[in-house]
């Protein structure tokens, strides 16, 4: 449906954009407080991502060592030194 100054919007999505605006007007007054949210919910995001990659480097430098020719990682070597002979059974790992 074409209005008569050349936009394509249907009254439905026209209704729709009016809506939203009239929630827009009432955040207004609240305004710094709904950038202040954005930023704490990005910083949220930075921080989350932050500590997915540290347990990236966990594995990679701790569990399983970056060298194989050094021996096993800290965690495994302690496994080994200080948990398996106390383990009854053979696990391999």
């Amino acid at each position: 449906m074409t209005a008569g100054d050349g936009s394509t919007t249907t009254p439905r999505e026209h209704g729709a954009w009016r809506a939203f605006l009239r929630v827009l007007a009432f955040a207004r007054p609240h305004w710094r407080r709904i950038v202040f949210a954005v930023v704490l919910m990005a910083v949220y995001a930075g921080a989350s991502s932050i500590r997915v990659g540290m347990v990236g480097l966990l594995f990679d430098g701790v569990i399983v060592p970056a060298d194989p020719a050094a021996g096993p990682g800290k965690v495994l070597g302690f496994y080994r030194a200080y948990v398996e002979p106390f383990v009854p059974l053979p696990l391999e790992l």
